[in-house]
């Protein structure tokens, strides 16, 4: 992973070059542009931080509860966020409909593209963030385009941008199959690519989530070798909740006399002078209920989902400027 930004600015930059040079003005005029020569030029620069399985587990299962509205800015004052950052995770987190510029003029029905990263880039006032995709089958297939190079990690597959201090809304739901029962019978609503950002964000800066500085200068053998200096990633991983004594209580089987599992959530902590201030803070797994009664014998069962994007076929429509041709 340390040599991914600088090889994503350099793929991205080609195949920018390529379509400078392209006849066709659907390409060099395309709205998407100014905001992926925006991501060529920054994302070179970015801290990386991996997200562990067990991380990103948990902000997929938050992301489907509900989150408190946040603005980017309060993320970048909760997490320390830096201007330009990286996220990767080990396992593709979700199918994202995406169609090449190519499949937009044939007009060919939209594919899937798996979400493997999320960068962002920040000035002042607005952020724009990017999905990223391996384009594992579409590289299979022959679908990813020429003018990229080879070697390349991946291509942003979506991009939005934001003002820092709006609400983050973002309606595209991915969708969960097969998910676990909650315990309690809590319905959980299919998190959208909004509050799966959101939680993935709010997580880097929370106290309940263990950091670790790594050095590596493992590159793979393309040009990207030629840059010697050694990048930092920052590991996330979840602690394990505490340990809850057992038996504290008596028992009588009357379960108002039994304290029960709170699973971990998100809250708006107050915090500053006369407590006006607010910030989105990771409630860790405990337990509640009456003081000295009974704890629960076990911890909850896991929650297991597998996300996916939705599978139907968009209308027909002309290209967003958050739609990537490719």
């Amino acid at each position: 992973m340390p040599w991914i930004a600088e090889a994503l600015a350099e793929s991205e930059r080609s195949y920018q070059a390529a379509v400078d040079a392209s006849p066709h003005p659907e390409y060099s005029q395309h709205p998407a542009r100014p905001y992926m020569m925006r991501f060529a030029s920054h994302v070179g620069s970015a801290a990386l931080f991996w997200l562990s399985r067990t991380a990103i587990s948990v902000a997929a299962d938050l992301a489907g509860r509900e989150i408190p509205e946040v603005s980017f800015r309060d993320l970048i004052a909760t997490s320390d966020l830096p201007p330009v950052g990286l996220l990767a995770w080990p396992k593709s987190l979700a199918a994202i409909p995406w169609k090449s510029e190519e499949m937009r003029i044939s007009l060919t029905d939209s594919m899937t593209a798996t979400w493997d990263g999320l960068a962002w880039v920040q000035d002042d006032n607005r952020i724009a963030t990017y999905l990223l995709s391996r384009m594992v089958e579409q590289r299979a297939r022959g679908e990813v385009s020429d003018a990229r190079p080879k070697w390349s990690p991946g291509q942003v597959v979506r991009f939005n941008e934001h003002d820092l201090d709006a609400p983050i809304v973002e309606s595209s739901v991915l969708k969960i199959e097969d998910p676990l029962k909650d315990p309690r019978g809590v319905e959980v609503v299919p998190p959208t690519v909004g509050t799966l950002v959101t939680s993935m964000l709010a997580l880097i800066g929370q106290q309940r989530v263990v950091t670790k500085r790594h050095i590596s200068a493992d590159r793979p053998a393309n040009s990207m070798q030629r840059s010697g200096h050694r990048r930092d990633i920052t590991l996330l991983d979840i602690l394990r909740p505490r340990e809850v004594t057992r038996g504290a209580g008596k028992d009588r089987g009357d379960p108002e006399l039994r304290r029960w599992w709170v699973r971990g959530h998100w809250r708006q902590q107050p915090y500053g002078p006369s407590n006006s201030l607010r910030k989105l803070i990771y409630v860790d797994m405990h337990t509640a209920g009456p003081i000295g009664a009974a704890e629960p014998s076990e911890a909850p069962a896991p929650r297991v989902s597998v996300l996916y994007g939705s599978r139907m076929q968009p209308p027909d429509e002309p290209n967003q400027p958050n739609e990537v041709p490719r």
